[in-house]
């Protein structure tokens, strides 16, 4: 993976993690569940928003992490994966069992005047190796025909 940073932590990701004392080793683009606050609703997807909604009023959601639409922000502006995001997908998928869902959760998605069910294909992935493609494949998904006539249909627009 290359970006136009040469490593260095984009401007954007450093206001979205604000460090606790008890936590050295977070996360510079994921966010658990259990860690999203009320001021990180808005920038994880309307289908992260609602299973951390769920988790904490107690529902049986299983652990999970989101990142912040402050990645794909960067995916299209430098037309590359931050650098480290797949090393930070792959250390979350060990400590959740070692395969996990990757899916798009779209800030415009499953809201009250939206649904978007069946839109977003969800990626099961088991091997490390195959998380960079992955990715790739959501942010290709979330700005193809498909979507854009989805959105159009609604009288919304995908950009």
């Amino acid at each position: 993976m290359n970006n136009e940073t040469g490593g260095q932590t984009p401007e954007q990701f450093s206001r979205w993690r604000t460090r606790r004392p008890d936590q050295e080793a977070r996360s510079q683009f994921l966010q658990s569940f259990d860690e999203v606050d009320s001021t990180m609703i808005p920038r994880i997807g309307g289908k992260a928003a609602n299973l951390v909604l769920l988790r904490r009023a107690g529902l049986p959601v299983p652990a999970g992490y989101c990142a912040p639409t402050d990645v794909h922000d960067y995916y299209l502006e430098h037309g590359a994966i931050p650098t480290g995001l797949v090393a930070e997908i792959a250390r979350a998928k060990d400590r959740l069992g070692g395969k996990v869902a990757i899916r798009s959760s779209a800030n415009c998605e499953d809201g009250t005047d939206l649904s978007m069910a069946g839109v977003f294909q969800s990626h099961y992935v088991y091997r490390d190796e195959d998380i960079e493609d992955v990715i790739e494949q959501i942010y290709r998904q979330a700005h193809s025909a498909e979507v854009d006539n989805f959105m159009a249909l609604h009288g919304k627009s995908a950009t």
